[in-house]
């Protein structure tokens, strides 16, 4: 829920008492969607071989059905799983016919576009700042990219410039930098002068963070700490990995692991959310999911 507080603060009169409404109630939900990945293992794929660093291979692990590498298919299964789950965070969009990461769940940058497209983030709530596109310096005389992310800040909410984290990719980071050191002659410059050249610029208190979860697009996003949130139904969550053998065959090993997760942004109000009309663009997957070359 999103509670916004209507304050009207005034002069006392005894005589004249008058009432402001006690606030707004609007629902934002954080809807969790069913998620899983499945893995399959024969466990005679190592009868003839011996297991790096596992003293056990070979000694019985095949009269027990159990596969010899289990404990660290489950670590890197559950590190690929949460490299899934980064990937999906910002671009994802739920659709059971997406049988990839990408489908697995709506993610921030499908929440800002439904928020567009239902006209709740628009230049006249205060909450959408035309930039153009932020692209790397065509030259040493090119300073575009960081004029623009002085002017998005100085257009944003007075409330929002002094509380705000500035959001964005590494790629619309290199080209501030870049300009910025065009701006600079023969200085080098950082994060650190980004952020401070932006706050002199703009009287403001805004810190910089750069997101790879954001993918290679030019989106930026000014908001408050906390207004993102992400979430996982812990109560049905109670084995998050299984490994089990379900087959006819029993020297067949399943690794299953299964959640349900979710993610919601709090409010679009001005004084805590605004973005550019930057275009989102996103890495491939991180999860190994090509065969190595072949030696």
């Amino acid at each position: 829920l999103f509670f916004g507080l209507e304050a009207n603060a005034k002069s006392y009169d005894p005589n004249n008492i008058s009432y402001s409404d006690l606030g707004k109630i609007k629902e934002k939900e954080l809807k969790t969607e069913h998620c899983y990945a499945a893995l399959k293992e024969h466990i005679t794929n190592y009868k003839e071989k011996k297991i790096l660093n596992n003293p056990q291979a070979g000694t019985g692990y095949l009269q027990k059905k159990k596969h010899p590498l289990e404990s660290l298919f489950i670590s890197q299964a559950v590190i690929t799983y949460s490299e899934d789950l980064i990937d999906s965070l910002y671009g994802g969009v739920r659709d059971i016919n997406d049988q990839s990461p990408m489908g697995m769940i709506d993610g921030y940058d499908t929440i800002i576009d439904n928020g567009i497209t239902a006209g709740d983030i628009a230049e006249a709530n205060g909450n959408y700042i035309i930039t153009g596109a932020i692209a790397a310096p065509a030259n040493n005389d090119d300073t575009a990219a960081v004029d623009k992310l002085v002017m998005f800040v100085r257009k944003a909410n007075r409330f929002l410039r002094m509380k705000g984290i500035l959001k964005m990719t590494l790629n619309v980071y290199n080209a501030a930098i870049d300009a910025l050191e065009n701006k600079m002659k023969y200085k080098n410059a950082d994060i650190n002068a980004l952020e401070r050249y932006i706050n002199e610029k703009c009287g403001s208190k805004i810190k910089i963070r750069i997101s790879d979860a954001m993918g290679t697009g030019d989106r930026i996003i000014l908001c408050i700490p906390g207004l993102w949130d992400f979430g996982m139904d812990t109560f049905s969550d109670s084995k998050f990995v299984d490994v089990r053998d379900p087959w006819e065959d029993p020297n067949l090993v399943q690794i299953w692991i299964q959640d349900m997760k979710g993610t919601r942004i709090r409010t679009f109000h001005e004084k805590v959310f605004c973005i550019n009309d930057g275009t989102p663009a996103y890495h491939g997957l991180s999860g190994d999911y090509s065969p190595p070359p072949a030696p």
